[in-house]
């Protein structure tokens, strides 16, 4: 069970990229709302066409991501001795 809770914290920052993108389609009032890292990195690659800047954005999302589930594991560690 904590290696599923880990596989899914590690995910929380994965967004649904047809959600997120193709239903607002950059309308005014839902730009801010729907705009997730996936979507930020895929309009920065469309309008700037630089492929370090997609690539830095995945590698942030990673980190985070792993952050996240590194957090999560020393939480359960902790509770658990205790």
């Amino acid at each position: 069970m904590t290696i599923m809770t880990l596989l899914a914290v590690g995910k929380i920052f994965y967004a649904d990229f047809g959600l997120f993108y193709q239903v607002p389609r950059n309308s005014g009032m839902l730009y801010s709302m729907t705009n997730v890292i996936d979507t930020y990195v895929y309009r920065g690659l469309k309008t700037t066409g630089e492929i370090g800047m997609a690539r830095r954005g995945r590698i942030i999302s990673i980190l985070v991501g792993l952050n996240a589930s590194d957090r999560v594991q020393l939480y359960s560690q902790t509770h658990q001795q205790g």
